[in-house]
């Protein structure tokens, strides 16, 4: 069995950029046919589309992203505290939405909502959801 190599916070943040551009991509794509093609309020189509960003996010994260060999909480515990960091980030991006649509037009509004929750969420899930065992050296 090989050992795995720490990831370095700088490459670790490109691949969580990565993975959110995969996510904003679901994301922004679900919320505007949602509200070209559909009478659905612009709150419910955001959060549709953000939770359908959210689990690409998962999935891709756990295993590429924040890759351990050793995690501290396992996958079920993982999977828990992701939905609520998720649900954390799902009210800031409703509550950013709903704010900067006053003054923008509404998908320039989803965009400044997107922006908005990044670093909250790559904070949240390195530190809450995907926590090594124990702290890694970089070489």
């Amino acid at each position: 069995m090989t050992k795995r190599v720490a990831t370095k916070p700088s490459m670790e943040i490109v691949k969580f950029g990565i993975v959110g551009a995969a996510n904003t991509a679901v994301d922004f794509f679900c919320f505007w046919a949602l509200v070209t093609f559909s009478t659905i309020p612009p709150l419910l189509a955001n959060t549709t589309s953000y939770t359908l960003g959210g689990a690409n996010s998962f999935i891709l994260n756990r295993f590429w992203t924040f890759r351990r060999s050793a995690y501290r909480h396992g996958p079920a515990r993982q999977l828990t505290a992701f939905v609520l960091v998720s649900a954390a980030g799902l009210a800031f991006s409703n509550a950013t939405l709903w704010m900067a649509a006053f003054v923008l037009p509404l998908l320039y509004a989803k965009g400044v909502s997107i922006l908005a929750t990044f670093l909250f969420n790559y904070f949240a899930t390195k530190h809450l959801v995907f926590r090594a065992l124990q702290p890694e050296s970089f070489r």
